[in-house]
């Protein structure tokens, strides 16, 4: 039988006390909920509304981002409106402000090989150390220290090695996506921009996201394609998965 697209609305509650590692994500003293925990938000809401797994956010953006206290609770919303064979997705606030937005295709994963989404990239050693990124220009705490090492920076991209949510000690709560790799992608395009003399923004938009198989417990290495667009944010591509290093 055809599968029938149906809305549905949910309600989220953001708090610290709901999900502690949020306190490692503060910038001058305030909580700002992670892009990563959104997109993870969206695609469980769309989980039991599609017969499979197979889904591609498009479009994602942050229309106007949730930053609070940390002992404060964010009473948001989830709406979910059918639109042909996808779902348009936003985020509400408790004043029906819309601060989250994207577009979720079900039944039409990528089709390009997840080995190839970026290619091979080339270039020297990084500058700076993992502990002097963490330091700045990147402001994100312990249980989002996603980056385990760094291996090479280009003038079109670079690499590094990541860690994942359970290395980290995060509760395990049926994720959609593995968080602390994704956000490990975002602040590895921080980086690169930082060296490339680019402004440093926090991430506004992010154009696709293909799910080709479940996270793993793999250490990955992470291939960034970046380019300098006309509003100077870096984009990265991709993931590939390495074998975690022994002993």
């Amino acid at each position: 039988a055809e599968h029938r697209m149906r809305a549905a609305r949910l309600e989220w509650d953001v708090s610290t006390e709901t999900l502690p590692v949020l306190a490692d994500h503060q910038v001058r003293g305030r909580v700002v909920v992670p892009v990563v925990i959104v997109l993870d938000a969206m695609l469980r809401a769309v989980r039991p509304l599609v017969p499979t797994a197979a889904t591609v956010v498009r479009d994602f953006q942050v229309l106007s981002g949730v930053v609070f206290d940390e002992t404060e609770i964010q009473s948001l919303t989830i709406d979910l409106e059918p639109a042909g064979s996808s779902y348009i997705v936003s985020v509400e606030d408790f004043q029906g402000r819309k601060r989250y937005r994207a577009v979720i295709d079900v039944n039409a994963a990528d089709t390009s090989a997840a080995g190839g989404l970026v290619p091979q990239i080339s270039g020297s050693a990084w500058p700076i150390s993992v502990d002097d990124a963490y330091t700045g220009p990147l402001f994100h705490g312990r249980s989002f220290a996603a980056i385990e090492a760094l291996d090479v920076l280009g003038s079109a991209g670079c690499t590094a090695r990541l860690r994942g949510l359970r290395e980290l000690g995060w509760p395990d709560d049926a994720w959609a996506i593995d968080p602390v790799i994704v956000d490990g992608g975002l602040q590895l395009a921080i980086l690169w921009a930082n060296a490339n003399g680019l402004p440093l923004v926090l991430p506004q938009r992010i154009g696709r996201v293909v799910l080709h198989r479940p996270f793993g417990d793999d250490v990955l290495r992470l291939e960034a394609q970046v380019r300098h667009r006309h509003h100077g944010v870096a984009a990265f591509g991709g993931f590939r998965r390495v074998r975690p290093r022994r002993g």
